[in-house]
C-alpha cells in the first residue's frame, strides 16, 4: 500500500513538474515573439475605446490591446 501511495505521489510530483516547464516555456516563448497576444487575464477592469464612431467596451486594457494589435490599432481609448 504504501508503495502504490509513494508511487502516486511520484507521478503527481512529475505531472506538476512537467506542467511548471511548459508554462515557463510558452513564457519565455511569447515574451520574446512580437506578435500580438493571445491570452490577457480574465480580471474585469473594463475600458471604453472609440473604434471608428462607435464606442466598444472591453474586459480590461489588456483585450484593448490584443484588438488593436490584431486590427492595427483601431480603436482609441
Amino acid at each position: 500500500m504504501q508503495q502504490l501511495l509513494q508511487s502516486a505521489v511520484a507521478t503527481a510530483a512529475m505531472k506538476s513538474y512537467t506542467l511548471t516547464v511548459l508554462v515557463l516555456a510558452a513564457l519565455v516563448c511569447c515574451a520574446s515573439s512580437e506578435e500580438c497576444p493571445t491570452f490577457c487575464p480574465q480580471n474585469y477592469q473594463p475600458v471604453a475605446a472609440l473604434c471608428g464612431s462607435e464606442i466598444r467596451e472591453f474586459g480590461n486594457r489588456c483585450e484593448l490591446e490584443a484588438h488593436n494589435c490584431l486590427h492595427n490599432n483601431e480603436c482609441k481609448g
